[in-house]
């Protein structure tokens, strides 16, 4: 687990002093860039991309034409209305928002949104986007060309084999809901190896770690349950 996932490291000792941490939660608070991310927001992101460990998540993607993908481009309708709550990504990260059943219904927190029009800085898209008026609004979002991943990247990044496959009457939102409510595979397949390994101290604390993986996709899913509501 440790070896998937690293500690930075460039973290600093300041981290673990709960009083200065709150100051410097209270002080990102204040200073809040484009979109509604703080400073802190942006540098953790920054730093998870810089992890030369983690793949790109071009190394996720399906190799289609644009034509193929514009069922996935987010509508006009969710742009406008969601577009500050958005996770957006690029071909070049090396991280993204864990995907829950909700993606592609629901935008916070459901999963990561990818630019594909990586011409364009998303700084400049949405710095002074509040001030504009509808349509120059969709206009400056329009240039992202933002889309959902697909059912067959979501599996990907979640570590599901290519000889994995939906039956083809299963609708693209039924399969987003599958895979949310399912857990990476090579996690837990690295999880259950250790376990099997492990001695009896080590067995306990693999458990948990494959207990808490578990609780917190539960979680997600409740959320989504609650607003389905």
């Amino acid at each position: 687990v440790l070896e998937g996932f690293p500690h930075p490291a460039d973290a600093s000792d300041s981290a673990s002093d709960p009083h200065t941490r709150q100051q410097e939660e209270d002080m990102d608070r204040r200073h809040v860039l484009y979109k509604v991310e703080t400073a802190a927001d942006v540098q953790r992101k920054l730093n998870q991309n810089r992890d030369l460990s983690l793949r790109q998540i071009s190394d996720f993607l399906e190799m289609k034409v644009a034509a193929d993908m514009e069922e996935f481009l987010l509508p006009p309708k969710t742009l406008l209305r969601y577009a500050m709550l958005l996770d957006i990504v690029t071909p070049s990260c090396r991280r993204s928002v864990c995907f829950t059943k909700g993606y592609g219904r629901y935008v916070e927190g459901t999963g990561s949104v990818l630019q594909s029009c990586t011409d364009t800085q998303v700084e400049s898209v949405f710095k002074g986007l509040e001030e504009q008026a509808e349509e120059e609004k969709l206009q400056q979002l329009l240039k992202l060309k933002l889309r959902y991943f697909t059912p067959r990247e979501v599996a990907n990044l979640m570590g599901f084999p290519q000889t994995f496959t939906f039956p083809q009457q299963i609708s693209t939102r039924q399969r987003y809901r599958a895979l949310g409510n399912s857990l990476n595979v090579v996690v837990v397949a690295r999880l259950l190896q250790l376990l099997k390994n492990a001695t009896e101290d080590e067995k306990r604390l693999y458990s948990d770690s494959i207990n808490i993986t578990w609780s917190r996709q539960l979680q997600c899913g409740e959320r989504c349950k609650h607003l389905d509501k």
